[in-house]
């Protein structure tokens, strides 16, 4: 089944904008959005806005605004060719919303996806059977050997697994 993975999803725009240009320290805006001729006005839980954030905060306390302006920052084509890179087959809605995770994917996909960072940027896909042998012993399927495309920099991994550490100590 498929769910949207929300700020699940956030760790995937913030690798890529370490790919691009932005730095940990790189300051993002957290300031109200209000968008013409639209009713959504995006808003984080807190309902509070800093002004500016480095984004390595926004990332550790899963900040919408910062996100969504990084979204525009970056663009939406950029972003859904990247979560592709990363693994993720789901149709993706080509609006600022996808900043928030409203793709809707599958728990091993995403598991893959994140697996990236730990792996310094390879992807290493799930394998549920490695094989499968008939009563003979003869091979009817093999699955062992492992495809590991390098999809994302080292030190993009690197630096997102960091950020994504800081989550769990703050």
């Amino acid at each position: 089944s498929r769910r949207q993975p929300g700020s699940a999803f956030k760790p995937l725009i913030y690798s890529l904008a370490l790919d691009n240009t932005y730095t940990a320290a790189s300051m993002l805006k957290d300031r109200p959005l209000v968008f013409k001729n639209s009713e959504w006005k995006p808003k984080d839980f807190s309902k509070q806005y800093k002004g500016k954030l480095s984004l390595r905060y926004s990332l550790v306390h899963s900040k919408n605004i910062p996100t969504i302006n990084l979204t525009m920052a970056l663009g939406r084509k950029k972003i859904i060719e990247h979560a592709k890179i990363l693994g993720l087959t789901a149709n993706m809605p080509n609006d600022l919303t996808i900043g928030l995770g409203t793709a809707s994917v599958s728990l091993p996909e995403l598991i893959n996806t994140y697996s990236i960072f730990a792996n310094g940027g390879y992807l290493i896909k799930s394998i549920f059977i490695s094989k499968i042998l008939n009563k003979d012993n003869s091979i009817l399927e093999d699955n062992s050997e492992l495809s590991m495309p390098k999809v994302l920099s080292e030190d993009t991994a690197f630096l997102t697994t960091s950020i994504l550490r800081d989550v769990i100590k703050y």
